[in-house]
C-alpha cells in the first residue's frame, strides 16, 4: 500500500509480484523489462521514493525465495544469502565492526546485504572489497561469481544477487570503521596482500 500523504509524487498503481524461485523472478523480469525492478528489503527503493523518484510500475519481490536467505560457514568461507538482513550479518565475525556502522538499527532490520551491494554508496562495499569477498549473481544469460570490484559496474544490468562469499583467511587485509576515527571523513578499506 502506498502512503498518499507524502509530499512526493508516487504511483498509486505499483504492483508487487512475488517470485518463489530465481527462475520465476527472471521470467517476470523478462516479461516486464522496462517497467519493473527486483526488491527484497525495500530500503533502497524507499530511499529513492523519499528523494522524489517514482516507483516502477512493477516490483518483483525476492522475499519468498528461500535460497537467498541465511548464513553458512564452510572450512574456508562464510556464505551469506543476498536477502539476509544486515542485522543478521552482524553475527558474522568478519563483519562485526562494519554492520553497526550501516544506517540505523531499524534500517538494518530490513535492509539486506545484497541490496546494500546494489546501492551506489553501499556502506558494506569497502569492507567486502578489503575482505576479498565475491558475489554470485544470476542474469538472463546464466549464473556467475565475480569479485565485489568486478560486480560494481554490473549493477546497471540489475542482476539478482544470490550470495556473498567471504574468505575466512585474508591475511594483511583490514577495515577501519567510521567509529575508529574521532572525526570521520571517509571509510578506509585496504587490501595489503602481495600480488605475485
Amino acid at each position: 500500500m502506498v502512503n498518499q500523504s507524502t509530499e512526493h509524487t508516487v504511483k498509486a498503481n505499483t504492483v508487487v509480484r512475488s517470485a518463489h524461485s530465481i527462475k520465476e523472478a527472471l521470467a517476470l523480469k523478462a516479461r516486464l523489462p522496462n517497467s519493473s525492478r527486483f526488491i527484497s528489503g525495500g530500503t533502497l527503493i524507499q530511499l529513492e521514493r523519499e528523494q522524489g523518484n517514482e516507483l516502477p510500475e512493477q516490483l518483483i519481490s525476492l522475499e519468498r525465495i528461500p535460497s537467498l536467505f541465511g548464513i553458512e560457514e564452510t572450512e574456508d568461507y562464510v556464505l551469506i544469502g543476498a536477502a539476509t538482513p544486515l542485522n543478521q550479518c552482524a553475527s558474522v565475525e568478519l563483519l562485526q565492526t562494519v554492520i553497526p556502522t550501516v544506517a540505523s538499527k531499524a534500517v538494518r532490520n530490513r535492509a539486506t546485504l545484497g541490496g546494500n551491494l546494489m546501492y551506489t554508496c553501499g556502506d558494506t562495499i569497502p569492507a567486502l572489497i578489503a575482505l576479498g569477498a565475491t558475489v554470485s549473481i544470476v542474469e538472463e544469460n546464466g549464473e556467475r561469481t565475480v569479485s565485489v570490484v568486478d560486480f560494481l559496474p554490473l549493477r546497471v544490468n540489475e542482476p539478482i544477487v544470490t550470495q556473498i562469499q567471504i574468505p575466512k583467511e585474508k591475511k594483511a587485509s583490514f577495515f577501519l570503521p567510521k567509529s575508529w576515527l574521532s572525526k570521520v571523513i571517509f571509510e578506509v578499506a585496504v587490501n595489503g596482500c602481495k600480488q605475485d
